[in-house]
Order: C-alpha cells, then sequence, then structure tokens
C-alpha cells in the first residue's frame, strides 16, 4: 500500500503541531554524500509477458553509488544523545511515497518457506520501473523516548546488532538480483542515536499519546546533520511502547490502542528538503503487539518474541528501502507490492552472522517464490 503525500515541514520543536503544503521535489539522484546514482544495464530474470498487464522491466537499472563504511556501532553498545538546538528549524521538506507495512495476523504455527515454483512469469514477480537502487549504504538507529515512556535503547531487543548480523550475512545477497551487484559487505551499521520527544497529550480517540510524521523527520534531520545524507544513510526511527504514529489521524496509523484506525506496522519512504538533501528513513514503532510480532512458539529464536519481533520488521523495511527507496524501483506493477510484502507470514530461522533470528523469507524473481 502506498501514501503519496507533500509535507511543508516549518520550524519545528519537538512538537506534534507542524505542517502545511507541498514543495517540489529534489530528483531523486540527488546526494550530496557521494551517492550519485549511476547506471547500469540489467535485465532481470523474468519479464512479464504483455498478458500479464505489467510495464516492460528492460530499463537501465539505476544504482546509488556507495562506499562501504567500517562497523562504527554494531550492538548500540554507545548511543549518541541528540538534542534540538535552541530555535532548531529544518528547510522545508517534501514526503516521496511511504510504503506501508500492513497489519497482519500474529504468526504461531511452525516456522515455514514457501516452496519455489517451476513456472516463470508468475504473477507475483516485481518489475523495475526505472528508480534508483541502493547499491551500499549505512544504517543509523533512532531510539526515541518520549515524557511518558524512556527506554533509551532498551525497548527493542537488538537492533543494532541484528543489522550488523543481517549486513555480513549470505540472506542480504539475495538483493544481488535486483541492484546488479555482488560484492559484500555493502551494508553496514553506522552510528546510533537516543532522542527525547516532548508530547503535550493524547489525541481524541486514542488512549496513547501519537506522534506525527513532522516531528519524526525533524529527528531524521538531525541526525542527518551528524551521520550523513544521501543514498548511503538509511535512517531506522525507533518509537517506545504505547506511542502510537500516523500518517493521517483519521484512518492510517500505528494504533493497537485504537483498533479502527490501526493499518500499519511500520513504513519506509524518502524525503527532499530544502538545500538538495535526499534522506531515506524507516519508521519502526514497537512490534511486540499482537498483528505485528512474532507470537510465540517455535517461532522464537532468541527465548524472546520482542528480539524476533523487531528483526523480522526491520529486515521487511530495510529490504524494501533498497530495492525501492524513492517508490520507483522494484515492485509488482499492478498493485503496488514490493519484495518483503509478498512474503509477509513466511517465517523462518535464520542463522545470521552467527545468531539465530525468526525473520520473514524475502521474495526472488529468479526463484518466482519466497526465499530463504
Amino acid at each position: 500500500m502506498r501514501h503519496r503525500l507533500s509535507v511543508l515541514l516549518a520550524v519545528c520543536l519537538g512538537l506534534a503541531s507542524c505542517g502545511g503544503g507541498g514543495s517540489s521535489a529534489v530528483p531523486a539522484t540527488q546526494n550530496p554524500a557521494s551517492a550519485n546514482a549511476t547506471t547500469a544495464p540489467i535485465t532481470p530474470a523474468a519479464t512479464p509477458t504483455p498478458s500479464s498487464g505489467l510495464a516492460p522491466t528492460s530499463l537501465p537499472l539505476k544504482v546509488s553509488a556507495y562506499t562501504p563504511t567500517s562497523s562504527v556501532d554494531q550492538s548500540d553498545a554507545h548511543v549518541a544523545a541528540l538534542a534540538l538546538p535552541a530555535g532548531a528549524a529544518i528547510p522545508p521538506a517534501q514526503i516521496g511515497p511511504v510504503h506501508v507495512f500492513a497489519v497482519h495476523p500474529g504468526v504461531t504455527a511452525s516456522v515455514r518457506a514457501r516452496r519455489p515454483s517451476t513456472f516463470v512469469n508468475s504473477p507475483f514477480d516485481v518489475s523495475y520501473e526505472g528508480g534508483v537502487v541502493v547499491g551500499g549504504t549505512a544504517s543509523h538507529n533512532i531510539y526515541i523516548s518520549t515524557n511518558y515512556q524512556s527506554c533509551a535503547s532498551t525497548c527493542w531487543g537488538r537492533p543494532g546488532q541484528f543489522l550488523t548480523d543481517l549486513g555480513a550475512s549470505q540472506f542480504i545477497s539475495h538483493l544481488d538480483q535486483y541492484v546488479g551487484l555482488n560484492s559484500p559487505n555493502r551494508y553496514t551499521m553506522g552510528n546510533s542515536y537516543s532522542a527525547t520527544q516532548l508530547l503535550l497529550s493524547s489525541n481524541p480517540g486514542f488512549r496513547n499519546p501519537v506522534m506525527g510524521q513532522d516531528d519524526i523527520l525533524l529527528w531524521v534531520w538531525e541526525a542527518s546533520q551528524i551521520a550523513g545524507r544521501g543514498y548511503g544513510h538509511v535512517f531506522h526511527v525507533f518509537l517506545p511502547p504505547n506511542l502510537d504514529t500516523c500518517i493521517d489521524f483519521s484512518s492510517s496509523c500505528y494504533s493497537p490502542d485504537n483498533p479502527g484506525t490501526f493499518r500499519f506496522c511500520a513504513y519506509h519512504g524518502s524525503v527532499d528538503y530544502g538545500g538538495g538533501v535526499h534522506l531515506l528513513y524507516t519508521v519502526e514503532p514497537f512490534q511486540d503487539v499482537p498483528g505485528c510480532g512474532v507470537i510465540g512458539g517455535p517461532n522464537t529464536q532468541n527465548g524472546d518474541d520482542l528480539i524476533d519481533s523487531t528483526a523480522s520488521t526491520l529486515s521487511h523495511e530495510m529490504f524494501e528501502t533498497i530495492t525501492d527507496p524513492d517508490g520507483s524501483s522494484w515492485y509488482v506493477y499492478r498493485n503496488g507490492q514490493e519484495i518483503s510484502d509478498l512474503c509477509v507470514g513466511y517465517l523462518y530461522s535464520a542463522n545470521l552472522n552467527g545468531t539465530n533470528y525468526a525473520v520473514q523469507s524475502e521474495y526472488s524473481d529468479v526463484d518466482h517464490a519466497c526465499i530463504n
């Protein structure tokens, strides 16, 4: 599911009260941090037939340039405090298409994976639509506490360690077919930050306080001033338990306390700030809740639902950020589903860099199936 938003961010001081009209977007290839897009020819494994109703996929693949970096913060043992300076302001910003990870039934059966099929041109295959793919990047975690709940980096399991393990694993090489590269260690763990968000009150209809996109993007902007910008950086914003967040406040929210608006578990997107700054980000609310989490039983690989719930959703958003960062690259043409959406609920036990996790499978155009 895609939500197309144009939001003009004005001066924000950490309050859930700022927003406005649209502005012109910077081209997706803009990256002041040496991640300008380059063009490499590629022919996807399966080109949809005309009868499938899909767009042609034999476009030149636009791969963001990358410089592999060493791991700076492998397990979030050192999390730098992020604070808003007095009079903090950000340039006007336009949000690109936001792709949400929809609420789904909790998976409690044994870990399983879909068998590869024997046919080609599967109706589930994704096609390349001409946008940029991320050839390599560093992840930066932003851990949000509020005046209602203080977490530091303790509320989500081990997302920093998971991202390090994922980047060093064979599993992420599954993306080689979509980005046209096969060099190792392209996806690394960068710096992590903690921040405290002032929330004034809950919104009508919600028991929990609600954090809007304007506040989230303010913290992404502040972290980017330290970490860097462009396709070489992805910012993951982790929200504490009992905090809701919405794309709009009427129908599309992470709101376990308000089932009428509870539509997604997480999402990823991109934003163009004034001055030619293009940033990639994901929003990771607390995942150990019905409708989002890995719920007990044989699926739990660490003796802790929280670790696996966070890891499975984080891998979903990370894989989609790499293959479809701006909503214009790899997806199912007729319905907008990305490679992780096609495999929700197909979990498997993964040993990533020596640590076991329960994570969802990912779709392969080569195998025409969800693979592990």
